[in-house]
């Protein structure tokens, strides 16, 4: 798994989800008519995988972990929204 994001998009989580420094916001998959990524703010565990960038840890728990499993994660500012692009 492949995980790339930039300082904008960490600023963008920050001021959406009222994030402090040293917070965290987990990706994760959801089943429906389909399969669908979320994101909110939630404590990371010591397994998880995680990426932090300006200050904010951005983090995938195990149980997902086979959704991206041998795929890239890009999530990327494109004026006022954010692109989350699994490949």
């Amino acid at each position: 798994m492949r995980f790339q994001l930039t300082p904008p998009v960490a600023e963008f989580y920050k001021k959406a989800l009222e994030l402090k420094n040293g917070e965290a916001i987990r990706l994760f998959v959801r089943a429906g008519e389909g399969f669908f990524l979320g994101v909110e703010k939630d404590v990371r565990g010591v397994e998880d995988y995680c990426l932090t960038c300006d200050e904010v840890t951005f983090f995938i728990k195990q149980d997902d972990a086979w959704f991206y499993d041998g795929k890239s994660l890009s999530i990327q500012q494109m004026n006022d929204e954010i692109r989350l692009n699994l490949v």
